[in-house]
């Protein structure tokens, strides 16, 4: 059934993903590190050590590398995607326990600047065209 109400395809990806819930008076919730486990235009899932509480907006921290050369910016400062995360203000969507005592999310992203929301999607668009690519193996034109 979650298929049926998926509206965008999940690419799935490892990177390192920073969150951290908004409170009010801001900056006041630690920032968790987190595992990505995949990324949609849509949202992203991910595993965390401490659950977070399904409603709460939270702000994520995308480190996926390469992202950054899609953006628009005139003046991108030498930063790479390493240094310059994709970031997004999201809302927890549904937790569930895994392995380990961790537990797994889903954030629906909410907002995002514009030039990193046209950034993001011409770097899924290009992950999906790679990951349906067949290996170069042995005899290939491309080794």
């Amino acid at each position: 059934m979650d298929r049926e109400r998926r509206r965008h395809e999940r690419i799935p990806k490892r990177a390192r993903i920073t969150c951290q819930e908004i409170t009010y008076p801001l900056g006041r919730a630690p920032e968790l590190e987190a595992e990505m486990r995949d990324v949609s235009e849509g949202g992203v899932r991910l595993v965390l050590d401490q659950p977070l509480e399904p409603g709460r907006p939270v702000q994520v921290a995308l480190r996926l590398a390469g992202w950054h050369r899609h953006t628009s910016e005139f003046l991108k400062y030498g930063e790479d995607s390493v240094t310059r995360p994709l970031t997004a203000i999201g809302r927890v969507v549904r937790t569930r326990p895994v392995e380990g005592g961790r537990v797994e999310v889903g954030i629906e992203f909410v907002d995002i600047w514009d030039d990193h929301w046209k950034a993001m999607r011409v770097y899924l668009e290009r992950e999906k065209e790679r990951l349906r690519k067949p290996p170069a193996g042995p005899g290939s034109e491309e080794g």
